[in-house]
């Protein structure tokens, strides 16, 4: 099980972090084929077409800062998952708080 936790900030080159995230993915992938997949976190306006071609699911659509779904979940195995919910935000985040378990 691959667990990827992801921040993206606002302003950072897309390029750069789908690249890395494809590139780190597909090693992982090459290297174990049957792995699960879990990456989540902050990808504020990070496009995700290309996690998709992993045939990486996103697990929420929720808006989770204003009416923005930038804190997301993906996998590559959603009956593993339910679907997240979300909370209030913890301390002063301006981001709710976006959890999921396990099936």
């Amino acid at each position: 099980m691959l667990i990827g936790a992801v921040y993206h900030p606002p302003k950072a080159d897309n390029l750069e972090m789908s690249y890395y995230l494809t590139s780190t993915t597909d090693t992982i992938n090459r290297s174990h084929p049957n792995a699960g997949i879990l990456l989540l976190g902050d990808f504020n306006q990070l496009p995700e077409c290309h996690l998709k071609f992993f045939l990486l699911h996103q697990l929420d659509t929720c808006a989770s800062r204003g009416s923005s779904a930038r804190d997301k979940v993906f996998t590559n195995v959603p009956t593993w998952y339910q679907i997240p919910v979300l909370l209030p935000a913890i301390t002063q985040s301006d981001h709710d708080t976006s959890i999921t378990r396990a099936d």
